[in-house]
């Protein structure tokens, strides 16, 4: 006869790690933005993190994915909150353009369309939709009412005064 072979972890094993052994589980190392900001300006000034900008940049990654990238490993490794984060981006961004500029390097910040003749998905979704609902209403204004019969005089009023499914007749 074969053993089966339990390798599974057990149901609420992450639940039992010690206290603090998940940097989410800490409180954050910044918690205002003005700390958070002195932290990467003081990371972002290094020569060998302005190659690295340089060298994403070069490869055509617009700027708001790469401070997305930047903020986000920084939340996951518990620095800062994401609403910190958040508050950061315009900062961030600058400074990679910043980067970027220094190292005579084009960049895309990413915050513009390509095609400025482009209607945006969400707005093409809203006509849509106003459309329809017209197309109903004009609908609803033109359909008639059911003409209803009366009703036989033989259906007695105990009948037509039932409580509901459950309810008992006395």
């Amino acid at each position: 006869m074969t053993e089966a072979i339990y390798d599974a972890p057990i149901p609420g094993s992450s639940l039992t790690k010690e206290v603090g052994a998940s940097a989410l589980k800490n409180p954050p190392r910044y918690t205002t933005v003005d700390e958070a900001i002195e932290f990467y300006v003081n990371r972002m000034s290094t020569d060998e993190f302005s190659e690295q900008v340089a060298d994403v940049l070069e490869m055509g990654v617009p700027v708001t994915s790469l401070v997305n990238i930047i903020q986000m490993h920084s939340v996951m490794e518990g620095l800062h909150t994401i609403d910190v984060s958040i508050m950061l981006m315009p900062v961030l961004m600058e400074m990679v353009a910043l980067i970027g500029d220094m190292k005579g390097v084009e960049y895309d910040m990413g915050v513009e369309s390509d095609d400025p003749e482009r209607t945006s998905d969400a707005l093409v979704q809203v006509a849509t939709q106003k459309l329809k609902q017209n197309q109903f209403k004009q609908r609803s204004d033109t359909v008639e009412e059911p003409i209803v019969d009366e009703m036989p005089e033989d259906i007695s009023m105990a009948d037509e005064m039932s409580g509901g499914l459950m309810s008992r007749g006395v």
